[in-house]
């Protein structure tokens, strides 16, 4: 006789979507679709520090219903309309890979640094080797990084690669398998990931000073009667003028990065325990159909005298999913509406 073999059923959730009202047509014809649409007004920091916050692809969701509004409000700016997506899906479907935002700060960890200036500072791991204090380190960056991105071209990564997984096992125990499985791979594509996210530094740092730097190194140019350093000025306004593509395409070459580092990584996509919210992108289409799909489309319109509408578009009949987080977050003061504009319930009573 055969042995008869149990597949435990897969955990589904519901997570919530937040984006802007123009998106609502679209939406209702073709469902979500994974992207890289621009969600903020100034996707690289304005000081300069840090890395870009531009999206990696893919359809955003949270179980934390105020995270997903956070986004919605982002997305259309306050007091505009706003659209709410409900969906439900399973965590291990292989096009479910976990958000950008919560794997990029093991890596930043890892280096000790989130800028190119902390790299700089005397704390960190690479000064030793490379980098050079100085009240004009900004040129010196400026007119150096070739030699830069060479030096993390031949880096031993070893240290920092361990590093990596010392911070994120005790977070996350169920990569303990990749970890004792496959590490080899999964190795690689950290290292390549901790080079990529250097690389942007960099880049941030070159696209924010490079404007301010280059007519002072004309200037200088201009005004230098030294042949010697006539000869300096111009060899750095040729560096500065013509980037490397390693710092022009650093950005693009880290979403590669990071995005196949969150697919051997995929089991967090499950979620941190104990965490109050759990964030994960959907690679594929998600449709109104399926096992994977939209529960509940949602407009929320504010107003002054009774708080807000709230227009179903989609899955009326499924409107506690959406009243239980929204009482709970947001308020008590609402109207329910129908995709005809009809009210259908007032602050909790039927009219």
């Amino acid at each position: 006789m055969k042995s008869i073999r149990f597949k435990k059923k897969a955990a589904r959730k519901i997570f919530w979507h937040g984006t802007n009202f123009r998106n609502l047509r679209s939406i209702l014809k073709k469902g979500l679709l994974p992207g890289s649409q621009k969600v903020f007004q100034e996707e690289i920091p304005s000081d300069a520090r840090g890395y870009s916050i531009s999206t990696y692809g893919g359809i955003y969701f949270s179980d934390n219903w105020l995270t997903a509004k956070g986004s919605a409000t982002t997305a259309s700016g306050p007091r505009n309309p706003s659209l709410m997506v409900g969906a439900i899906l399973e965590t291990k479907s292989p096009e479910v890979l976990p958000d950008e935002d919560d794997l990029m700060p093991f890596l930043t960890r890892t280096l000790g640094a989130s800028s190119a200036q902390d790299l700089m500072e005397p704390s960190s791991v690479f000064l030793g080797d490379l980098f050079e204090l100085s009240d004009r380190r900004r040129k010196i960056f400026l007119c150096r990084y070739p030699e830069y991105l060479n030096f993390f071209e031949g880096y031993n990564w070893k240290s920092l690669v361990d590093k990596f997984w010392s911070l994120l096992l005790p977070r996350f125990g169920s990569l303990a398998g990749v970890f004792k499985h496959a590490r080899p791979k999964v190795d690689r594509v950290i290292a390549f990931s901790l080079r990529a996210l250097i690389y942007h530094f960099l880049q941030v740092f070159y696209e924010k000073n490079k404007r301010e730097e280059l007519p002072k190194l004309l200037s200088y140019l201009k005004e230098e009667t030294s042949d010697f350093y006539r000869e300096r000025y111009k060899t750095c306004i040729e560096i500065i003028s013509h980037p490397s593509p390693k710092i022009t395409s650093a950005f693009q070459i880290l979403k590669v990065a990071v995005n196949g580092l969150s697919r051997l990584l995929k089991s967090m996509s499950s979620g941190e325990k104990g965490s109050f919210r759990h964030n994960l992108r959907v690679m594929r289409p998600l449709g109104y159909r399926g096992k994977d799909r939209i529960l509940c489309v949602v407009g929320m319109f504010y107003r002054e005298d009774h708080g807000y509408d709230l227009v179903f578009y989609y899955g009326l009949s499924l409107k506690e999913l959406f009243l239980k987080p929204f009482q709970e977050f947001w308020g008590t003061n609402y109207r329910i509406l129908d995709r005809t504009g009809s009210v259908i319930e007032s602050s909790g009573k039927n009219l």
